[in-house]
């Protein structure tokens, strides 16, 4: 019994490998070079995105847009509410942020 389902996980890792192998094929194809640090870069804004919906949605706001920064500081964004579109804007203590996100 052991010995088919290490079986049956080792048959899954295989069939999985060529669909990875695939995935990175394609940035190499589109020409990009991006480095470990752009990557991160765009994790890092990626996740303070989701920060600033994460805190929209808790005070009831469905986020429709990205949030760009306001000249006052404020993380701006489209956002509806009862079903009636508004803009929203969220105050987050300020951090150096990536390019990608402005």
């Amino acid at each position: 019994m052991i010995r088919t389902i290490a079986l049956a996980v080792a048959m899954a890792a295989a069939a999985a490998l060529p669909a990875v192998a695939a995935d990175t094929s394609a940035d190499a194809t589109t020409g990009s070079s991006a480095t470990p640090r752009d990557f991160t870069a765009k994790l890092s804004a990626q996740a303070y995105q989701n920060q600033l919906r994460n805190i929209a949605a808790g005070r009831g706001y469905v986020v429709t847009s990205d949030f760009s920064q306001s000249g006052s500081g404020h993380w701006v964004a489209r956002a509806l509410k009862d079903g009636k579109p508004l803009t929203v804007a969220v105050k987050m203590p300020p951090r150096d942020l990536p390019a990608y996100i402005n």
